[in-house]
């Protein structure tokens, strides 16, 4: 395919369309994280931005290739390291992608349509946006979905602030524009991060292309590169 297409394959997501490949969702229950298991030689495949680094199902929202998705991170550097001499089997801890983009700090808060369809309000610069939230890790999204049956016992329960990293948005005429994105982690060294949700959140395009000025003004959201391993 690589040969046909006059791409490079990294860790399951194509070089061109890195800003496409990366806002990726699981689905269903799968198996354990694999960085969960106990021997990290054995359990580990992939960078946690990959899709190969899990061990279930993935999707990936159809308009954001049909609809025209524009990406907001640029590729600048990989650092691929194959275990075993193939270029697209299983890499090595060390394996690492420099990405150029924004992140932004976020509130998430909990509504009763959590539990439906992942549905929760995402609070950025002191706006509030619908938005839908998927774990990576199938254990850590049961976890969130327990606290969003006890916020209906106890009230709104917020959690943040929460790292999250904008890659693409696209246009659709039937609902909007709709802003792809996952939540970071921070992982040892600065501006290392591990991705462990994909965020999606309903916004006007004027109102994104506000939030992405006053991303600009404030020093600790602006462009940066950003070490995603």
């Amino acid at each position: 395919m690589q040969q046909q297409v006059k791409d490079e394959y990294l860790a399951g997501i194509w070089r061109s369309d890195l800003g496409l490949g990366l806002p990726w969702e699981r689905t269903g229950a799968g198996q354990s994280d694999q960085t969960d298991i106990g021997d990290p030689s054995e359990s580990y495949v992939a960078p946690s931005w990959s899709w190969a680094s899990k061990n279930h199902r993935v999707h990936w929202d159809d308009c954001i290739f049909f609809a025209g998705g524009r990406s907001l991170v640029s590729l600048l550097e990989t650092h691929l390291i194959s275990a075993d001499d193939d270029p697209i089997g299983r890499l090595l801890r060390q394996s690492r992608t420099t990405v150029s983009g924004r992140i932004i700090q976020t509130m998430c808060r909990f509504t009763s349509q959590f539990l439906i369809d992942k549905q929760l309000e995402v609070s950025i610069h002191d706006h509030t946006f619908n938005g839908w939230l998927v774990y990576d890790d199938p254990a850590k999204h049961s976890y969130y979905n327990g606290l969003a049956r006890a916020s209906f016992m106890v009230g709104t329960l917020q959690m943040g602030p929460l790292l999250y990293l904008p890659i693409t948005y696209c246009a659709v005429e039937a609902y909007g524009t709709r802003l792809h994105g996952i939540l970071l982690h921070p992982a040892g060294p600065e501006e290392h991060f591990r991705s462990m949700a994909r965020v999606e959140v309903h916004i006007a395009l004027e109102e994104l292309e506000e939030l992405l000025l006053r991303s600009d003004r404030l020093k600790s959201e602006r462009v940066r590169e950003i070490v995603l391993v």
